[in-house]
């Protein structure tokens, strides 16, 4: 039933993109999000920046945020997106996360293995379950990125 109604999900989005004010649509959302996080923002800019500049990179991390979710649920594909469960203090664990932090050098195993723990994790695990397969078949997408602590 659940792959039914992700294919279905998906077919109507696929659909909706093709209307003629779908794309009108999708820019008053850009809009009105990018205004009302310019609220909190604006206060924030550094002395020089061109605040109509600035207005427009902050619609355009929207723009691609909302292109990326048009390409992520056009398909009957269902993503999770997961911080590394109790993510302070657990565990490096190389299998779904990336260490970003300069301070802690050297292969992820050798990591795992001085049981350094995590102090922030950047970046969710993103896992794709795809409906469409025989089985379904679940593809980590993109690793946690994560920085680290003894």
């Amino acid at each position: 039933m659940k792959r039914g109604l992700v294919k279905a999900a998906a077919d109507t989005l696929s659909e909706m993109k093709q209307t003629a004010d779908f794309q009108r649509w999708i820019n008053l959302q850009i809009r009105m999000k990018a205004s009302v996080m310019w609220d909190s923002m604006e206060s924030l800019l550094a002395p020089g920046v061109k605040r109509e500049d600035a207005f427009d990179d902050l619609s355009e991390v929207y723009r691609e945020a909302y292109r990326i979710g048009l390409l992520m649920y056009s398909a009957p594909i269902t993503w999770s997106l997961d911080f590394p469960q109790n993510a302070r203090g657990s565990v490096f664990d190389p299998t779904v996360m990336i260490n970003k932090d300069v301070q802690f050098p050297g292969d992820p195993v050798s990591l795992r293995e001085r049981r350094l723990r995590i102090r922030l994790s950047m970046t969710p695990v993103i896992v794709a379950l795809n409906f469409m397969d025989e089985a379904l078949t679940r593809r980590t997408m993109h690793f946690a990125q994560v920085l680290l602590q003894n």
